[in-house]
């Protein structure tokens, strides 16, 4: 399988650190990808699956030793995940958290599917692979299950007593750092990968529930999500690249490395679509300009920075080139006409 997904740069830098990459064994964490030591330390970018495939790999081969997914998922807790993470913190009680796991848990996680079913008084939650299932697989889905654990146990406010985890792999040489780490039972070579627990579990309290604080992190989970939904064209595969990077100066060659395309197939596919990207770009931005705009209480200096621009000069320009007048005379003119 070769999934058409883009992976956001933070687990990877999160990985660098955990195996401790530095400045001499960076280049070596890279080799294979498309990525320069300078972006990958210093961006916000998402990069495509097959870089994110080789920097695991290449980072599987430099901790040599093995249950690195063990490890690393211990490095990606439940505030590792954006806004994801935020909703279910925030969340009332622990069944209100993982419902939203299970809504927006592709949009951060895409090379997995999540899913669940009650069995009984025994609620279970599923994990599965979207991608292979070779050694980058293996790790993505021991991440993934020490993570979520660790998440769980975090919601209810200390380890609870009858989760146990089902894995589909089987018992592998190093399962004592796994059920160490997990601190509950494990069973191999099952037919899925899932958690499974009693259902009253589902009705606990979260200690962090914000009302106000989940009902944001709701509304940017649902805007991100819509933001990668699957595409019709070309052209909207593109528009959803740039919202799922709000700020960022996309040039047009990283737009189509981001989508594991060459610069010259990216321009035949508009072009069969005639459109150009520049005016895909001009779209996206003129949405986000005019979504600070309606925000009270921002500076045009703050707006400009968020939106990946040098100084407040060059946003002005860009703004007048896009509506025909400056930003501080648009604003004016819409709260007099409201």
């Amino acid at each position: 399988m070769t999934p058409d997904i883009v992976i956001s740069i933070d687990y990877s830098r999160v990985l660098a650190n955990t195996i401790g990459i530095n400045e001499g064994t960076l280049p070596t964490f890279l080799k294979g990808t498309s990525l320069t030591p300078s972006r990958f330390l210093e961006s916000e970018d998402y990069i495509n699956w097959g870089d994110q495939h080789r920097i695991i790999k290449n980072a599987i081969d430099l901790f040599d030793q093995e249950g690195l997914g063990v490890v690393a998922g211990c490095y990606y807790p439940l505030a590792s995940h954006g806004a994801m993470g935020s909703a279910a913190m925030s969340s009332p009680t622990v069944k209100e958290a993982i419902s939203v796991f299970l809504k927006y848990y592709g949009m951060r996680a895409q090379f997995t599917n999540l899913t669940s079913e009650i069995e009984g008084d025994s609620f279970k939650m599923i994990q599965t692979l979207r991608v292979d299932n070779d050694a980058v697989g293996q790790f993505l889905i021991e991440a993934l299950i020490v993570s979520t654990k660790l998440s769980f146990d975090f919601l209810a406010g200390g380890q609870q007593s009858d989760v146990e985890v089902y894995c589909s792999f089987e018992k592998p040489s190093y399962s004592e750092l796994l059920e160490s780490t997990l601190k509950c039972p494990v069973h191999y070579n099952q037919p899925r990968t899932l958690f499974s627990f009693s259902c009253s579990y589902l009705d606990m309290p979260v200690a962090t529930r914000n009302k106000a604080i989940r009902q944001f992190s709701e509304q940017q989970c649902e805007s991100l999500e819509k933001s990668i939904q699957q595409p019709d064209t070309f052209s909207e595969a593109i528009s959803a690249l740039l919202r799922q990077l709000p700020g960022r100066q996309v040039t047009q060659a990283q737009a189509a490395q981001l989508l594991n395309v060459s610069p010259r197939t990216l321009l035949r596919r508009l072009k069969e679509e005639n459109v150009r990207y520049q005016s895909l770009h001009d779209a996206e931005q003129k949405k986000l300009a005019l979504h600070y705009l309606e925000q009270p209480n921002i500076t045009l200096e703050l707006i400009s920075e968020s939106m990946g621009y040098h100084d407040s000069s060059s946003f002005r320009r860009a703004f007048k080139r896009w509506f025909g007048v400056p930003p501080s005379e648009y604003k004016h003119s819409n709260d007099t006409l409201s």
